[in-house]
């Protein structure tokens, strides 16, 4: 891009076939910016929606007999937490199902 600045000239001035590249910039730097703000404000820019990327990220949703999963940053205090050895039906108990992650969301196998 060549820029000229003639002596005495209050501004400086875009020459020849460079204007359009410089408008084409502008013009795409607009709609880049309007799309960026366009994801942060409808919430699908970051993470922020998703509970999960991995099988591993959920965890059960209760110490004992759980049918559920959740985030493992929401994973139930079980210290000091006696459980029954009974095998629950229908409950993560005993390998009967597994914490999965589905569309970013914690789910399980029971599902």
């Amino acid at each position: 891009m060549k820029l000229i600045r003639k002596k005495g000239a209050d501004r400086i001035k875009i020459v020849g076939h460079n204007r359009a590249v410089f408008w084409l910039m502008i013009v795409l730097l607009i709609l880049l910016l309007t799309i960026v703000f366009y994801l942060k404000v409808n919430g699908d820019f970051g993470d922020k929606n998703f509970e999960c990327v991995v099988d591993n990220d959920c965890v059960p949703s209760s110490c004992s007999h759980s049918v559920s999963c959740v985030p493992i940053n929401h994973a139930p205090n079980c210290s000091g937490v006696y459980s029954t050895q009974v095998c629950q039906p229908n409950t993560l108990d005993c390998g009967q199902g597994s914490c999965l992650c589905k569309k970013g969301k914690c789910g399980t196998s029971l599902d």
